[in-house]
């Protein structure tokens, strides 16, 4: 028989679940505590064996759930077929049992196991294991027979249907067996006889004794009344004086805790976070150290061999490698090539940033991120202040043209006042003097912008444009004073209308003169912080290895310097693979001639090297994967040892807030914390609860009173119950001897004849003899019961224990080596040495584990038409790591005869080792 599944409609807190065990013949139900696992266990048997009495199933059953309580259990037969169990607790419990399509009876199934016999034999807990050297020899006789004779409770129930009767017959000290009942009557009868002997003498003495009797029943009446009033208050005390000393308990607690410093929010929850973080972390650290060892073990193994067996694997990789020698050749002329072009492209960048530049100024000069930033924002300040320098210059250049226009305007107002007055010769004068001039002023003016341009040139821009002013100046005034001075020599010769004329303009002119002076300045001081800026710029270019770059070609520079930079790095790393693949192939020309030099082959037999040559490369390729994948390990192990620091400050952190200066202080305050603000809730609730309990502060207050004053001290229940069977045993005795009283008194007034009385002394005496005689056949029975089971001890429970002693034996290394049971000591086992030592003498697992074997052995000893399921509920809470695996291991052996289901709460390396053994219970929603 295994169980495959579980569909649970309502049972305990399950409902509407379905339960999938593991397709393995072990399945271990992992939960912690109230996860369930005890409540499975129970639907088990309830579904295989019925459900118990109603208050027993109360615990799994709510009021109104009865309509659901119940479920199904899937299992497959012995023979293969799938089977169906389903009960229903408002169905009376009757079990539905379909094997295949077809019904079948339950009973005939089991060959009349029942929950009993399965319980001692194939389902037990922690409970169960404990208690050994509390049980008697006969106990566990008993224990065993019950799954060894027949594998059934046939003798059993037919010994207690045996003891029942006899029970029923006689029983020593009984009062309502029927030969109790008849000797009493037999003896009242004769009692009854001797009286009607003595003559029935004193009839006085009767009434005064039925009259004490009903004086002495009336007392005991109320008696009882008073004790029951007593009992009431004592209850109602009773039920409120936990909650009172629990309270004062709180109180002192409280007391006793002290003052407690501010503690961080969710601090322990947030601590255990990291430490389950730092754990994972940790374990990470150490896989990935692992995997850096045995990574580097790996590549420490991979070696050329040099023992003969390994040379004709060397020629096969080295005939393998010729391809790989022709294929490096020809990515040796590709390299070069490639190197080829990353040098030409290399070397016109250099000869872009200038004849001064070289590899090692390339490889000095800096390119990182910050600096790119810094240059960035450096050069915009020079940018910036180049374009301001611009813009001043710019509004120079367009006052100078407002000068030269105005000295063009003085000019020609000039010249109309010398045509007016001087005449033809005064004119054809002017005119030439005027050509003249022109001709000066043109040839001056482009003298003065080819220097500018040679200036910006050779110099800077910015150079040209200030030549270009300072030498527009003198002109202007040349030319301005030329004019002046005709204009006086004209004025010497006469005034006219455009004197007035002539006047302003000389006056605008003037005035363009000193606003040119003062853009001219403007313009200067824009150029000294342009030049500022450039000089900063220059000086932090020359620290960073650009001496010698000019502003303006900063930007391009640094461009050229980072490519040049990649195609150095790039040409480094070809020049590096090119020596690389020339070694490999002077590797393989060395090896080839040793080879064939050492093993007198060829030179020129290529297919047998070539093999060789290709096991090298796959060895080469494995290495170098190897080392990626330690590299990346090593990469891996850095970012988690970076977290741990990270979680380790934040762990600090929180010892600051909480004041603690290691773990322990710290998870004390915690615990401290947490443990006032509950005392703190339990202190009102039990004062709540007090009241309520109480029904008013009064009342509580004299309850309190009784409490100290020890008013019940000496009180108990048990005292109540012995006064009140004190008194019900005179009050009955007191009855019934008022009863007989009054009957004596009847039968002496009413004159019965002493005849009656003898024939019903003769009627019992005969109906005393039937029942002793059957009462005789009855023990017959039992006799001869009891012998049957010595006979079988005496026959199958010798291999019984032997088993049993092979399992202890296993379980504890070989400590104790068998296992005996005595009549006088009860259950021995036997040290390696050979001394005995008694089951009350082990400890506490040690005796769990000694009737763990017996259980084991009696599973075995049991046969039956199925291979029943063997059930565990936390069996080896008490067991060292050492036994508990070993016990894991005589499971999974008995795993294979028949299907074990194993539920526990505790972690073990087992359960680690072994997933697909393991369903996991959740305590907050039941499922699986």
């Amino acid at each position: 028989m295994k169980i495959k599944s579980l569909e649970i409609d309502r049972f305990g807190r399950f409902e509407r679940q379905k339960i999938h065990l593991t397709g393995q013949a072990l399945t271990v139900v992992y939960g912690e505590n109230e996860s369930g696992k005890s409540t499975i266990m129970q639907f088990l048997l309830a579904i295989l064996f019925g459900f118990p009495q109603k208050n027993a199933m109360s615990r799994w059953m709510d009021e109104g759930d009865e309509n659901l309580t119940g479920g199904t259990v899937l299992f497959t037969s012995d023979d293969g077929r799938l089977c169906r169990l389903k009960r229903t607790y408002t169905d009376n419990g009757r079990p539905q049992l379909l094997i295949g399509d077809q019904k079948a009876d339950l009973g005939k199934w089991l060959t009349g196991v029942d929950r009993l016999l399965y319980q001692n034999v194939f389902c037990f807990d922690l409970t169960g294991l404990q208690g050994i050297e509390k049980k008697r020899p006969s106990d566990l006789n008993d224990l065993l027979l019950g799954a060894g004779m027949t594998g059934t409770q046939v003798l059993t129930e037919l010994e207690q249907q045996l003891a029942k009767k006899c029970g029923e017959l006689f029983k020593k000290g009984g009062k309502n067996p029927d030969l109790n009942r008849l000797f009493r009557e037999l003896d009242a009868t004769g009692a009854k006889i001797g009286k009607w002997e003595q003559k029935l003498s004193d009839f006085l003495e009767l009434e005064e004794r039925i009259r004490q009797l009903k004086e002495t029943i009336k007392k005991c009446e109320t008696e009882k009344k008073e004790v029951q009033t007593r009992y009431r208050d004592w209850t109602a005390f009773t039920a409120i004086r936990p909650l009172i000393i629990r309270a004062r308990a709180i109180d002192a607690e409280i007391r006793k805790l002290g003052p407690v410093r501010p503690f961080p929010e969710d601090g322990k929850a947030r601590y255990e976070d990291i430490r389950r973080q730092k754990d994972t972390l940790e374990r990470e650290v150490s896989e990935r150290e692992e995997q850096i060892r045995e990574t580097g073990d790996q590549i420490g193994a991979l070696s050329v061999r040099t023992d003969w067996l390994a040379e004709e694997g060397r020629l096969t990789t080295l005939f393998r490698s010729a391809v790989r020698d022709e294929q490096n050749m020809g990515e040796v002329r590709r390299l070069h090539e490639e190197l080829a072009e990353k040098k030409s492209a290399y070397r016109q960048h250099v000869r872009r940033l200038g004849p001064d530049w070289d590899d090692s100024r390339v490889a000095s000069a800096d390119v990182s991120l910050s600096f790119l930033k810094t240059f960035k924002e450096k050069s915009e300040l020079w940018k910036k202040a180049a374009e301001e320098k611009r813009r001043a210059d710019d509004i120079r250049e367009n006052q100078s043209e407002a000068v030269r226009q105005l000295a063009d305007q003085v000019k020609i107002v000039q010249q109309q006042r010398a045509s007016a007055s001087g005449g033809d010769r005064a004119d054809r004068r002017g005119g030439r003097q005027a050509k003249i001039s022109r001709f000066t002023y043109l040839a001056g003016a482009a003298v003065l912008v080819l220097l500018s341009v040679l200036v910006s040139i050779l110099i800077t821009p910015s150079a040209g444009v200030l030549f270009f002013a300072f030498g527009l100046i003198p002109g202007i005034v040349v030319v301005m004073g030329r004019r002046f001075s005709e204009g006086r020599s004209e004025s010497r010769e006469g005034t006219g209308p455009d004197d007035a004329e002539f006047r302003f303009r000389m006056k605008q002119l003037a005035d363009a003169g000193r606003l040119d002076k003062a853009k001219q300045q403007a313009a200067e001081e824009a150029g000294h912080g342009r030049d500022q800026r450039e000089r900063e710029l220059i000086a932090w270019l020359n620290d960073r290895g650009y001496k010698g770059i000019a502003p303006d070609f900063a930007e391009e520079a640094v461009r050229l310097e980072g490519e040049a930079r990649i195609l150095l790095d790039k040409i480094r790393t070809l020049e590096k693979r090119i020596t690389e693949r020339l070694g490999e192939h002077r590797l393989f020309e060395s090896e080839k001639s040793d080879l064939t030099g050492r093993l007198g082959l060829p030179e020129g037999d290529i297919t047998f090297l070539e093999q060789i040559l290709d096991r090298e490369k796959k060895k080469g390729s494995r290495i170098d994967e190897l080392k990626r994948n330690r590299m990346l390990y090593v990469k891996q192990k850095e970012r988690l040892l970076s977290k741990l620091e990270k979680l380790t400050a934040a762990a600090h952190d929180l010892f600051e807030k909480a004041g603690a200066e290691s773990e322990e202080q710290f998870l004390q305050a915690a615990e401290k914390h947490v443990h006032h603000r509950e005392l703190q809730k339990e202190k009102e609730k039990k004062h709540l609860d007090m009241i309520e309990t109480a029904g008013s502060e009064e009342q509580l207050r004299i309850y309190i009173d009784a409490l100290d004053s020890g008013k019940w001290a000496d009180t108990s229940e048990e005292s109540f119950r012995d006064q009140t069977e004190e008194i019900d045993s005179r009050l009955k005795k007191a009855r019934a001897d008022l009863i007989a009283g009054q009957a004596e008194r009847q039968s002496l007034v009413a004159d019965d004849t002493y005849r009656d009385t003898l024939d019903h002394y003769e009627a019992l005496r005969t109906e005393a003899g039937e029942k002793a005689r059957k009462w005789a056949s009855l023990r017959m029975a039992q006799w001869a019961i009891r012998k049957a089971k010595d006979l079988y001890r005496k026959e199958r429970l010798p291999g019984v224990l032997d088993q049993a002693g092979r399992y202890f034996k296993y379980i504890t290394s070989g400590k104790y080596k068998a296992l005996r049971l005595e009549d006088s000591d009860g259950f021995l086992a036997v040290q390696d040495d050979g001394s005995p030592v008694r089951a009350e003498q082990l400890s506490r697992g040690a005796a769990e584990q000694l009737y763990l074997s017996l259980r084991f052995a009696l599973t075995d000893a049991f046969s039956g038409r199925e291979t029943l399921p063997l059930i565990i509920d936390e069996g080896f809470a008490e067991f060292d790591a050492l036994r508990t695996r070993r016990v894991y291991h005589l499971i999974e052996k008995m795993a294979q005869k028949r299907q074990v289901i194993l539920f526990t709460c505790h972690q073990s390396a087992f359960l680690h080792d072994h997933p697909e053994y393991v369903i996991s219970l959740s305590k907050e929603v039941p499922t699986i």
